[in-house]
């Protein structure tokens, strides 16, 4: 169908937080947000090519552009179900946070029972760079979600 607006997302993380953050704006003029897999799909199957490495080099999943201040907010979003005890954050989202601290979001989607989903809004979420050497650390969900507030 020509002239419809998808908007093609890695994963359901990315498509809840988005469909949580137009909702929220009121942003109508989008018909669709495909969740499309992993990143290795989108590059294997995307008329454009990017280098991996580029893609991981972010630190972050969605550039967001608040349209009355043009200001930029990256998030990064992770999912996990209720209940799970560690969130994985990769080394260069640790890094990506703590040189944009005002404008750097850590959206956790919590699944619950059900079917359903809470997302959960993180500023500031990380206080130190972790090693040289660290690929990525372990985090408490459940002291993450206690400290997150709804977004906003």
């Amino acid at each position: 169908m020509a002239g419809r607006k998808i908007l093609l997302v890695e994963g359901r993380d990315d498509e809840y937080v988005l469909k949580h953050l137009c909702g929220q704006r009121g942003v109508q003029n989008l018909d669709e947000i495909t969740p499309l897999g992993s990143v290795e799909w989108l590059l294997e199957n995307f008329p454009v090519r990017l280098k991996e490495s580029d893609v991981e080099a972010l630190g972050y999943d969605i550039e967001s552009k608040d349209p009355k201040t043009g200001k930029l907010r990256f998030i990064e979003v992770k999912g996990r179900a209720s209940g799970e005890q560690t969130l994985t954050v990769s080394r260069n989202e640790i890094l990506y946070s703590l040189n944009t601290p005002d404008d750097f979001i850590l959206g956790m989607v919590e699944f619950v029972e059900g079917g359903s989903h809470q997302v959960h809004y993180l500023r500031c979420p990380f206080q130190r760079e972790p090693d040289f050497h660290v690929t990525s650390v372990n985090y408490d969900f459940p002291e993450l979600l206690e400290k997150a507030q709804p977004p906003s």
